[in-house]
Order: structure tokens, then sequence, then C-alpha cells
């Protein structure tokens, strides 16, 4: 079986019993020393580290999380194109995401408090598709992945935040 033949065995999978979809993700992430953290995915699968530049007190050996976290927005506008060629069967020749964003560091340090944002204040990502489709199909796909990107999603604010917080004791 192929990789789209799985992929509409899954969506038809769940289209027939939207129940079988749901999951619970849990992202340990563990202090890795100055401002690096490790992070473990899938039970141990994939790690992957952070870090921040050296002005920020970083040793600058990993992405920082906000790279990281452009980083997950071009990938995953990149796999929900690709979920819903299939699924339009639209051919894509080639893709290519590039993930721009804007910040002033003041708004991360606290400077002028209230004045600048601690993240992003402007996201702008720009999306290359090679494909022979019409532009209407093109625009029809686009469209479901506005309305269907989880990072979009998660990005305006549409998933509560729930705090819990754990302090311990040195040992």
């Amino acid at each position: 079986m192929d990789l789209k033949e799985k992929f509409l065995e899954t969506y038809k999978a769940i289209e027939k019993d939207p129940a079988s979809g749901e999951r619970h993700f849990n992202v340990p992430v563990e202090f890795d020393g100055d401002v690096r953290f490790k992070m473990t995915m899938d039970v141990s699968k994939h790690v992957v580290f952070t870090d921040s530049p050296a002005g920020l007190g970083g040793t600058d050996k990993a992405a920082s999380p906000l790279f990281l976290t452009l980083g997950a927005i071009g990938a995953c506008i990149g796999t929900v194109i690709m979920f819903w060629s299939r699924i339009l069967d639209i051919k894509i020749d080639d893709l290519k995401i590039y993930s721009r964003a804007h910040i002033n560091l003041a708004g991360l340090l606290g400077i002028e408090e209230g004045t600048y944002k601690p993240g992003f204040d402007q996201l702008e990502p720009v999306v290359e598709i090679t494909s022979d489709e019409e532009q209407a199909k093109i625009d029809q796909l686009m469209e479901k992945v506005n309305s269907h990107c989880p990072i979009f999603f998660n990005l305006r604010k549409e998933s509560p935040i729930e705090w819990k917080v754990r302090t311990k004791k040195p040992k």
C-alpha cells in the first residue's frame, strides 16, 4: 500500500467514525543547561533540542523556540496542503514554504512593558506551489489549508491554555 492509499484509508476510517481520530499528546521538555531544552516526542522516537542565540544567554547550538515555531508553521502548512491535495485529487509537483515573521525582542525582555508584543507581531508565510492545476483548484486547496491547519488554529488563540504549575524542592 502506498502512502496516498494509506492516508486515504485513515481518512475514510475517521470520516466513518470521528471519535477514532481522537489523540492525546504529551511532549516532555527538560532543562538541558543555560537556556537549552530537550523535547522528546512519540515516546523517545524523536528528540529535538532548543537553544537561544548567545546574545540571549544561549550557546546557539540548536534552533530557538521562535525558529522552531516558524518551522512548525511551514511544516504544518505543507503537511495540510499534502493531506488536502490527496482528498481533493490535486497533483502537486513541488512545494516550498517560507515562514516569515517579525518580532521586536523588547517585548520578550519586558522593555517598555505593554508597548511591544512578547512574540511575533506579524506572520507572513509564503507558499510556492508547482502544479499544472487550474488556479481555482489551488485556491480551493488553500482555503482548506487556512481553515484546517492545526497550527493556525492554535495561533489564533482558539485552543485554551490551562496552566498547571508544580513546584518541587531540590534534593
